[in-house]
């Protein structure tokens, strides 16, 4: 169970699942483009943030190490979203400062108490439900 208390959200992915949920709180901001990233940070101050590996490609790591040095943001959590779970990659983003991995396939070698199985808008809805809304994962 991924167990999440944030009132700030920063979400970083395309355009993915539906508005009304982003709508309903104000604490929630959406950014689809690399170069909002930092602007809307320094304007909210997320208590966490959810980023799309595929959608930043090789850009992730600089912006993590960008985050991770600002000692500003030291409370800040970080979630990653990934299609595949790959244990090279997610060793190399938790060192450089990922908390959380959501993963929509799990190879049989690679288990994680952590992961879970789920499609991209669901799992992001799941991370709503448990840190916006206060509900808990099962």
């Amino acid at each position: 169970m991924i167990r999440i208390k944030a009132k700030k959200i920063l979400l970083v992915a395309p355009e993915v699942f539906s508005e009304p949920l982003i709508g309903k709180k104000n604490e929630v901001k959406h950014v689809t483009s690399v170069s909002q990233i930092f602007p809307v940070m320094y304007d909210m101050n997320p208590d966490l943030i959810v980023f799309d590996y595929e959608h930043l490609g090789p850009e992730f790591e600089r912006i993590l190490r960008r985050i991770r040095t600002n000692s500003f943001y030291n409370k800040t959590k970080i979630c990653c979203y990934k299609p595949k779970a790959e244990r090279k990659t997610d060793s190399l983003l938790q060192t450089l400062g990922v908390n959380y991995f959501l993963h929509e396939t799990v190879t049989p070698a690679y288990t994680d108490t952590c992961t879970r199985n789920y499609s991209l808008p669901e799992s992001i809805s799941m991370l709503f439900k448990s840190a916006v809304l206060n509900l808990e994962l099962q």
